[in-house]
């Protein structure tokens, strides 16, 4: 499976921009189960662990706000 992962566009002797062509990533038989490349997938997992922690200092100070009340 390949999935578009950008363009490139090359200049003309004048300077000028010929048309952009996309760019293909062949994907791996077990990356299209879920549709992320691994570079996604790794950024996925850094998103959620950040939000787990913040998540977790949330509930934390909900925990102390309602113990001085």
């Amino acid at each position: 499976m390949k999935v578009m992962v950008g363009h490139i566009a090359l200049r003309s002797p004048s300077g000028e921009f010929i048309p952009a062509v996309p760019i293909y990533e062949e994907l791996p038989e077990n990356d299209q189960l879920d549709g992320l490349t691994e570079y996604e997938k790794i950024k996925a997992n850094l998103f959620a662990h950040k939000l787990v922690s913040k998540f977790e200092e949330y509930i934390k100070k909900i925990k102390e706000v309602s113990q001085c009340q």
